[in-house]
């Protein structure tokens, strides 16, 4: 949101595309701006990949005779109840792969680099998330979009306004929310209308994005629906390098 807000305050760019130093284009700017002017004329101004998660959370649960521990988690460290941390381990709660459980779990960053505290919300939190997804859908997805200006400006109006307050009370405390709040608050209509939404984010498979190698660069190539992939496989690039310099090369 604080990208999105310090975007606005320029006044030359029509689209805002989140992307990773690893993100790379699979087609020319002047392609992709023209693709998505047309997708503005035909009145979709927000590109993102979501689903409905419609499975039933299970919630996280402590012991309170279980010290307080740290643990690896991808590439965060975990601080919170032993037995929690367990349950995070555990891959048929992890929620990671089970995103329905990433909004019933509490969490806060410490003030150190890396570290995540993670607990079980009180009763009358889960209660109050349980009122919030039954009145909207719980939508998931990837932390990938293209937002057209107008849809930015909505979305900031809506993060200041009092609208915003349950579903930031919801998002911003709980796991993983950039692959959630976005997807709920504009899916449900709280931002936008959704029939101005197109459910294409324009990376390479659901919504993600796919490495570049010898073996994927003519199918990425030829994917038309794609604007970006991410991550060169360098082990197994070496006809892709040969294609970049041929292309790249200057004439003698």
């Amino acid at each position: 949101m604080e990208m999105i807000r310090r975007a606005l305050t320029l006044s030359d760019w029509s689209y805002f595309v989140n992307l990773s130093r690893t993100c790379f284009p699979l087609s020319p700017q002047a392609e992709i701006h023209s693709r998505l002017q047309h997708d503005y004329r035909d009145g979709k101004e927000a590109h993102l990949y979501s689903f409905p998660n419609r499975k039933p959370p299970t919630l996280p649960e402590e012991d309170p005779n279980e010290p307080i521990e740290r643990s690896r988690h991808n590439r965060l460290f975990l601080e919170g109840n032993a037995h929690l941390l367990k349950m995070l381990r555990n891959k048929t709660y992890e929620p990671t792969r089970n995103p329905e459980n990433r909004v019933f779990l509490e969490c806060t960053e410490p003030e150190v680099p890396n570290l995540l505290s993670v607990s079980r919300p009180s009763d009358e939190e889960i209660e109050f998330r349980r009122a919030y997804f039954k009145q909207h859908q719980h939508y998931c997805g990837r932390a990938w979009y293209t937002l057209h200006r107008a849809a930015c400006e909505n979305l900031v109006e809506f993060f200041d306004s009092p609208a915003f307050e349950d579903s930031g009370r919801v998002f911003l405390n709980c796991f993983e929310p950039d692959e959630s709040f976005l997807q709920t608050t504009i899916m449900n209509g709280l931002v936008m209308d959704t029939d101005r939404v197109s459910n294409n984010n324009h990376r390479t498979f659901l919504g993600g994005a796919r490495h570049l190698s010898d073996s994927t660069m003519h199918m990425l190539r030829d994917q038309k629906s794609a604007f970006f992939g991410r991550k060169l496989d360098h082990k197994n690039g070496t006809a892709l390098r040969a294609f970049v310099e041929e292309k790249c090369a200057i004439p003698s």
